[in-house]
C-alpha cells in the first residue's frame, strides 16, 4: 500500500471539520444557525403576521442544515449532501418568489440565501463539494432569473450572489487545505510510527544480545579461570571442546540453540557426534520471521540430537520453499533423506506428532508434507 492511500484511510476521521465541533458534531453550529432561524421567523410573524408559509421557510432552512451538519462521520453521506443541497437551493427559489415581508417592510429573502450559503459551505467541508456547488448554483441562478422575470430591479441579488459566490470559493479553498493537511499529518504519523517500531526493533535486539552475552560470560567463566590457573587435565580439555561446540551454537545457532535443545547437543558431542546448529533466519523480529522456534519445534530437534549418532548432525534453520521457517535435520552416517520440520509463523504449533524420514512435518496441521 503506497503512502498515500495510507495518508487518505487515515483521514476518514480528521481532526477538525468546522471551527470548533469535530467531525460528525456539528450540533453547536446548527444549534446557533437553528436558534437564529427562529428569531427571525418570530421577528417576519410580528412584522408581517402569521403566515404558514414563513414557518415553512424556517423549518426548510433548520432542516436542510441539520441534513448538513448532524450526521456523523468526516465525509457527509451522499444521499445526506444532496438532500441537504436541493432544499437549500429550493428555500431560495422559493423566499424569493415569495418574500415572507410582501413588502411591507425590509426584506427577508436574503436572509435564507444567506442561510442557504451556510449549508452549501457545510455540504463542500464534509467532502461534498459537488453537491454543494450545485445547489449553490442552482439556487442564487434561478434567483436572479425570478427577479429578471419579474422587472425588479436586481442589483441588491447581484451584489449578494457575488458575495456569496466569494465565500464559497473560499470555504471551497479552505476545504482543499484541510484536507492536505490532514494528509500530510496523517503521513507523518504513519512515518513516525514506523520510525518508533524501528527503534523498539533494535532495542529488542540489543538487549537480546545482550542477555546473550551474560549467558556467554557465565558459561565460560569457570572454564577460562581454570585455564588461567594452568589446568591441563584431560577432564578440562574435554570440557573446553564442549564449551567450544556450545559457543558455536550460541553464535550460529540462536533460535534453535534454546530449551532442551544445548542439553541434547552437549550429550550427542559427548558421544562424539559433530553437531551443526545453523539460523539462517535473520534478526529476530525481521519482517514476519518469528522471534523464537516454539517449544514443540524445539522439543523435535532435541529428539533428533538425542538419537543421532557419529560422525555429524546438522541442523539448519532457514526459509522453506513455501515460505514458511522450516527446520532441515541431517545425519551423515544415515542413509535416510533429510527431514524438514515446516513452522507457521503465524500461529503457535500445536504437538508435533513423529513422522517418517524425508517428509516435511508441519506443526500447524500435524500432517507430513510429502
Amino acid at each position: 500500500m503506497s503512502a498515500t492511500v495510507q495518508a487518505r484511510s487515515s483521514i476518514e476521521h480528521p481532526e477538525a471539520v468546522f471551527f470548533g465541533p469535530r467531525p460528525g458534531y456539528g450540533r453547536e453550529l446548527w444549534a446557533v444557525l437553528s436558534i437564529a432561524t427562529v428569531a427571525a421567523v418570530m421577528l417576519t410573524w410580528w412584522q408581517v403576521g402569521a403566515d404558514a408559509r414563513i414557518l415553512l421557510a424556517g423549518v426548510g432552512l433548520i432542516a436542510a442544515a441539520g441534513a448538513a451538519m448532524l450526521p456523523r462521520g468526516a465525509r457527509l453521506p451522499a444521499p445526506w449532501a444532496w438532500g441537504a443541497a436541493t432544499t437549500a437551493a429550493l428555500l431560495v427559489l422559493f423566499t424569493t418568489i415569495w418574500d415572507p415581508a410582501h413588502g411591507q417592510v425590509e426584506s427577508y429573502a436574503p436572509w435564507y440565501a444567506r442561510g442557504a450559503t451556510v449549508v452549501c459551505a457545510a455540504v463542500i467541508l464534509r467532502r461534498r463539494a459537488g453537491a454543494g456547488w450545485t445547489g449553490a448554483l442552482v439556487g442564487y441562478s434561478g434567483a436572479l432569473v425570478v427577479d429578471i422575470l419579474s422587472g425588479e430591479p436586481f442589483e441588491q441579488w447581484v451584489d449578494l450572489v457575488v458575495r456569496q459566490a466569494a465565500a464559497l470559493i473560499a470555504i471551497q479553498v479552505f476545504a482543499v487545505l484541510l484536507v492536505r493537511g490532514q494528509e500530510a499529518i496523517a503521513a507523518l504519523r504513519d512515518e513516525e510510527r514506523a520510525r518508533l517500531t524501528a527503534i523498539r526493533l533494535r532495542e529488542t535486539v540489543v538487549r537480546q544480545r545482550h542477555v546473550e552475552t551474560e549467558r556467554i560470560r557465565n558459561l565460560v567463566t569457570s572454564t577460562l579461570q581454570r585455564i588461567a590457573v594452568g589446568d591441563t587435565s584431560p577432564e578440562l580439555r574435554r570440557e573446553a571442546l564442549l564449551l567450544e561446540g556450545e559457543l558455536r551454537d550460541a553464535l550460529r545457532g540462536r533460535r534453535l540453540a534454546a530449551g532442551s535443545v544445548p542439553s541434547a547437543a552437549r550429550a550427542a558431542r559427548a558421544r562424539g557426534v559433530d553437531v551443526v546448529l545453523l539460523d539462517d533466519l535473520g534478526d529476530p523480529g525481521e519482517g514476519s520471521m518469528p522471534e523464537a522456534v516454539p517449544a514443540a519445534a524445539l522439543d523435535w530437534v532435541a529428539s533428533r540430537l538425542s538419537a543421532a549418532a557419529p560422525p555429524r548432525a546438522t541442523l539448519r534453520l532457514a526459509v522453506g520453499a513455501d515460505g514458511r521457517p522450516a527446520i532441515s535435520f541431517y545425519a551423515e552416517n544415515s542413509d535416510d533423506p533429510p527431514e524438514f520440520l515446516a513452522l507457521d509463523p503465524a500461529e503457535p504449533p500445536p504437538r508435533i506428532r513423529p513422522e517418517g524420514r524425508g517428509r516435511a512435518v508441519s506443526p500447524s496441521s500435524g500432517r507430513a508434507d510429502r
